[in-house]
């Protein structure tokens, strides 16, 4: 296989890697938190309360507070901003060129007699974009990267009253996954004395993705302390642990000596992470809730990705990634609260903060993924009226330590773009959500 072919079918894995599952805004890797804005304005402090639709993703047992039928709708926009300071010797200075991305996610929920619900839900859970100039210093890396997944989650909850204020709830679920892959990035001709060709990526997941989730959830003293937690599983295709990929590459502007097809395609089997999360919240006095959670993703599943490619020996590209934690705390105070038969029954203001590992290894850092530990901070707005509707919203700033790479990621493509990747993003959420 050429030089040429290796680097090109190499970064198709790179995309494949990262397909199935915005820069991802607020979770290391590619890994999206943000699913409601009553949860974003508590910096996703929300595993041991969850009680609105969106306890689908983040603790379905949490669904047992919700009678007759409830649903919401949930739109987030994340803002990343993107700047490359490059090293001596490795070119200009760069600005991301990421436009804004918008996640939505769809839950619902309905009471089945007295000690079941089940809940539906569609959302994000990994994510990724990143657009640099067509022509900076690391665009036989990457130019532009779109990647999005999207899951449906049934689930079912059971829950028994234990006295006359404790309740335990415990819930299952199934994840069905779909993921699609967009990547662009220069082909280096200048040995040819020609210029720049043009690769264009394409991959999505063969079929669909299994996966699994358990939940439970205790709440003590009249829901004054509340205990939840959650585990969700890798996800699997035909019995196996990962995602298959097909992906499709589309050569520009390559000159005839290169001897290149139009287009070749390739596969590539991902493991995702399974992640496992934990949260205690309480209620010291009344109408104020503190919130702080904990959550567990096993990264390390992503050490390298075989590429195969049709009568072609497999290429391997290395992530060597690690397990990662979150740490997440909330604030909530209602000034209003259950206020009954009236307009609004509650009005409710929310503050939060965070810290997030990275899974990235310095070693094999990619501007792909320009990836660092997280910190940030949000707030947030609720209301409810007429006890059928309520809207929330909320903005949720992060920030990343500025990422150094020194590294030969991308040497035998034509250029490292060794440097320091500085990265913020703004997230603003809104939530509308309807009581039957």
């Amino acid at each position: 296989m050429t030089k040429f072919r290796r680097a090109t079918l190499g970064g198709l894995a790179l995309a494949a890697a990262l397909a199935v599952a915005p820069t991802a805004a607020y979770a290391g890797g590619f890994s999206l938190q943000d699913h409601d804005a009553k949860a974003l304005g508590l910096s996703n402090a929300f595993v041991a309360t969850a009680d609105n639709p969106s306890a689908i993703f983040y603790n379905p047992s949490g669904m047992h507070v919700l009678d007759g039928m409830q649903g919401s709708a949930n739109v987030v926009v994340i803002a990343p901003i993107l700047d490359y300071d490059a090293d001596p010797g490795e070119g200009e200075d760069a600005e991301g060129r990421m436009d804004p991305a918008v996640i939505p996610a769809l839950f619902g929920t309905v009471q089945l007699g007295d000690y079941f619900h089940f809940g539906m839900g569609s959302f994000t859970p990994f994510g990724l974009a990143t657009k640099y100039p067509r022509f900076w210093a690391g665009r036989y890396i990457s130019i532009e990267a779109e990647i999005q997944t999207i899951v449906l989650n049934p689930n079912l909850v059971f829950h028994i009253p234990i006295g006359d204020e404790n309740v335990f709830a415990i819930g299952a679920g199934l994840e069905v996954l779909y993921g699609s892959v967009l990547l662009k990035r220069a082909v280096d001709f200048r040995f040819l004395g020609e210029p720049d060709g043009f690769v264009n990526l394409y991959g999505d997941t063969e079929t669909l993705s299994l996966g699994w989730n358990v939940s439970a959830m205790i709440t003590l003293f009249d829901r004054k302390v509340r205990l939840g937690g959650g585990f969700r599983s890798d996800h699997a295709n035909e019995l196996g642990g990962e995602v298959k990929i097909r992906g499709r590459a589309e050569f520009i502007n390559t000159p005839a000596a290169a001897m290149l097809p139009r287009a070749t395609g390739a596969r590539a089997d991902i493991p995702l992470p399974s992640t496992a999360a934990a949260g205690v919240a309480v209620e010291p006095i009344d109408g104020l809730s503190v919130e702080v959670d904990f959550r567990f993703q096993k990264w390390s599943v992503l050490d390298e990705v075989s590429l195969r490619v049709r009568h072609r020996p497999d290429t391997k590209i290395f992530f060597d990634w690690h397990d990662t934690i979150a740490v997440a705390g909330g604030i909530e105070y209602k000034i209003i609260k259950d206020q009954e038969k009236a307009t609004l029954n509650e009005l409710a203001v929310r503050i939060g903060t965070f810290y997030d590992q990275t899974p990235v290894n310095r070693d094999t850092f990619s501007p792909t993924v320009p990836d660092h530990d997280r910190y940030g901070g949000s707030v947030g707005l609720g209301v409810k009226l007429m006890d059928m509707f309520s809207a929330d919203v909320a903005y949720l700033f992060v920030y990343l330590d500025s990422p150094e790479k020194e590294n030969t990621n991308g040497a035998e493509n034509g250029g490292t773009a060794n440097g320091t990747y500085s990265a913020q993003a703004h997230l603003i959420a809104i939530t509308l959500g309807l009581k039957f």
